[in-house]
């Protein structure tokens, strides 16, 4: 294995992003450049999918507690802390932002991160949001609340090193992408079959250098 870095490369990207690179080029034995211009081609296409599963449960927990409370904006009604009433009141002024005097709120909903809705399922939630409300957005789901939110903050971390352009080739990521497939099932099967579609997380994985990630 050669380092194949241009000499501009370290420099401009700096050494902390860089030195985890060179360090699973040398161990696995592969050229550096490769293994970053591969890790950048999964972040890209791990974005579809993790598009695909914040929005398809965004729009679960809206319409469940919108049904919930009888109002659209239900975070009025709903006992939320006020720090998440803090993120409500920075999604509305993003909305209005965006040219909306009056945001709907649907549109206020669409701005909320999806940190904020992972959180709805956390234990604190369990006996305002999830026992009377939040079980039924999951038709497809048995199992129990916290292994859900379990696997959601999984992937709403695997979500934001993607979006904050942090390396993720150290990852298990064909469990992630299963994971992110099996979770939109929850909500819909027929989304995670359309996904399957046009999906190029498979194809991206097997094409790792120096390392066979198809499934044996």
């Amino acid at each position: 294995m050669s380092v194949d870095l241009p000499p501009w490369f370290t420099k401009t990207f700096g050494p902390h992003r860089v030195d985890p690179y060179l360090a699973a080029a040398q161990r696995e034995g592969v050229r550096v450049l490769e293994l970053i211009l591969w890790d950048i081609q999964a972040s890209e296409a791990f974005h579809t999918p993790l598009g695909a599963l914040e929005t398809c449960f965004r729009q679960a927990i809206h319409e469940r507690l919108k049904s919930h409370y009888h109002r659209p904006d239900w975070w009025s009604a709903a006992p939320l802390s006020p720090h998440d009433l803090s993120k409500v009141s920075k999604a509305s002024g993003e909305a209005r932002r965006e040219g909306n005097h009056r945001p709907s709120a649907d549109a206020i909903a669409a701005q909320l991160t999806f940190g904020f809705w992972v959180n709805l399922l956390s234990q604190r939630h369990d006996r305002h949001f999830w026992v009377p409300a939040l079980h039924q957005a999951f038709p497809g789901y048995r199992g129990r609340r916290g292994d859900l939110h379990d696997n959601l903050e999984a992937m709403c971390y695997l979500r934001n090193r993607v979006m904050h352009h942090e390396p993720i080739f150290h990852r298990d990521l064909r469990s992630d992408h299963s994971k992110i497939c099996r979770l939109i099932s929850y909500v819909q099967p027929d989304a995670a079959a359309w996904l399957g579609e046009f999906d190029r997380v498979p194809q991206v994985l097997a094409n790792r250098p120096g390392r066979d990630t198809r499934a044996s």
